[in-house]
């Protein structure tokens, strides 16, 4: 592992802190995958005490980014069966949150979301790879807010933070969908009209679409040994 600057000051708390960077370090396979880990040797790699790291390590296990029972710990290592389960449970999660939000979304909730959906359709059209991938991101945690369903939400998030993570590290180069962009306008259309089953079903579609093509996109990768082509639009 290389060696990391001290955490800066800021408002969120630290245990939030070390796992923000505990998860890009999984990203940028500075924590490579299945590296063994610790929560002494990764509280010394950040500076930091051993009671943050271990709420740190705690989210990360509850996530499955981080895999194993008390010392026998590692990284999650790349599989074809993680990402399809991961993707799985975000579909049946976010199937809900869509259908619940049709139902509970406030006038106000919807031009929010329809303000990020817009953002990662200009994204897309500029070929903005990392900022639709945030401004994604960004639009389906806060539709899983706007279900009013703590639990759920909490889980929907969960999940959401899950895939983020394997994606960009395991397909970092999967292209970005103009269909996906768009699918993000008219899920908020069906939101703002109530409607409930239209909502279900395109997020379902949604996400089915998505994890086709990941799933493509790493079981090439991994024939060939990576991925080293621009990202590109799709239509």
């Amino acid at each position: 592992m290389s060696q990391l600057p001290n955490i800066p000051i800021r408002r969120e708390p630290l245990a939030e802190q070390v796992f923000g960077l505990l998860r890009q370090a999984i990203i940028d396979k500075d924590l490579e995958p299945g590296t063994a880990v610790s929560e002494t040797a990764l509280a010394r790699w950040l500076h930091v005490s051993k009671t943050p790291m271990r709420e740190a390590l705690l989210k990360l296990r509850q996530l499955e980014l981080i895999q194993g029972e008390g010392r026998d710990l590692h990284v999650v290592a790349p599989s074809v069966e993680m990402i399809m389960n991961s993707y799985e449970l975000r579909l049946a999660l976010e199937s809900q949150t869509a259908r619940l939000a049709a139902n509970r979304a406030t006038p106000a909730d919807c031009d929010r979301l329809m303000q990020l959906a817009e953002q990662a359709l200009t994204s897309c059209q500029n070929d903005d790879h990392a900022g639709f991938r945030t401004q994604d991101t960004n639009f389906h945690s806060e539709l899983a807010d706007y279900s009013y369903n703590p639990l759920l939400g909490t889980q929907a998030r969960n999940v959401i933070i899950l895939t983020d993570v394997l994606r960009r590290r395991d397909v970092p180069m999967t292209s970005v969908s103009l269909r996906c962009a768009h699918d993000h306008v008219a899920l908020v259309e069906a939101i703002s009209k109530r409607d409930e089953d239209a909502a279900r079903q395109i997020i379902e579609e949604h996400i089915d679409v998505v994890k086709a093509r990941i799933l493509s996109d790493y079981t090439e990768s991994s024939r060939t040994g990576g991925v080293t082509s621009k990202a590109t639009v799709r239509g």
